[in-house]
């Protein structure tokens, strides 16, 4: 399976029985283009912001939220790394995958 098939099983199997949950909505165009709106027009909220992060990453990555300090600097995870470095990790984790 491809990354590509990855995230349309990924959005088959968690995103689209959830969506009405999470405040995303799915548009129709008279084409038919599926739109999937994670918050731009719909209501969203982090749910969907997490939800779209996952499906970006076709449902091969983890994703969390981290509390910011409140000055415009994010704090770590817990595990000491920064937020970005647990980003760079998971690019090279999903790179693994696909190799």
């Amino acid at each position: 399976m491809n990354i590509h098939d990855s995230a349309i099983h990924y959005l088959q199997k968690h995103l689209l029985p959830s969506f009405k949950e999470m405040n995303v909505d799915l548009h129709l165009t008279g084409c038919g283009l599926r739109i999937l709106d994670f918050g731009s027009q719909a209501q969203g909220g982090l749910r969907a912001g997490i939800a779209l992060s996952k499906l970006c990453m076709a449902g091969l990555s983890e994703v969390s939220l981290t509390v910011g300090g409140g000055n415009g600097t994010s704090r770590s995870g817990g595990d000491g790394s920064s937020p970005g470095s647990v980003h760079r990790q998971s690019i090279c984790r999903l790179a693994h995958l696909n190799q």
